[in-house]
């Protein structure tokens, strides 16, 4: 993995483009919780909106081993998950890391209540 101390952190660009050193962040210690699955998805997904900058080439293979480990370990973490946005989290982790993307984007946009509105035939629509 890429060191913290390597200078190319620095010069990363963020949400909007501007300058952002994810480094402070990255070094926090502290329990990974389903709010922590639901921003990485949040800004993974972000990548494909065509705004937001691409992961350098330099750091690529890292991030996503990265999003691989973090599959890996919330697969664990669903089955003691205790509450549907906890499972809507790290289902959508596990979407991510296996290339599920718009799966994914479902999860983290829409509750259960939510997509099952959608899923309502129209005709049971009230007008």
């Amino acid at each position: 993995m890429l060191s913290l101390n390597d200078t190319r952190w620095q010069n990363l660009d963020g949400g909007y483009r501007t300058r952002f050193d994810p480094r402070p962040l990255l070094s926090r210690t502290g329990v990974v919780d389903w709010n922590s699955y639901a921003l990485v998805a949040v800004i993974e997904l972000a990548r494909d909106d065509g705004k937001t900058p691409k992961v350098p080439m330099w750091l690529e293979e890292d991030y996503f081993q990265a999003i691989r480990g973090l599959a890996e370990a919330v697969a664990v973490d669903l089955l003691r998950a205790k509450n549907p946005e906890e499972v809507r989290a790290i289902l959508s982790i596990l979407a991510i890391s296996a290339g599920a993307r718009t799966h994914a984007k479902f999860l983290v946009a829409y509750s259960a209540e939510q997509l099952l509105e959608i899923e309502r035939p129209t005709s049971e629509v009230e007008p």
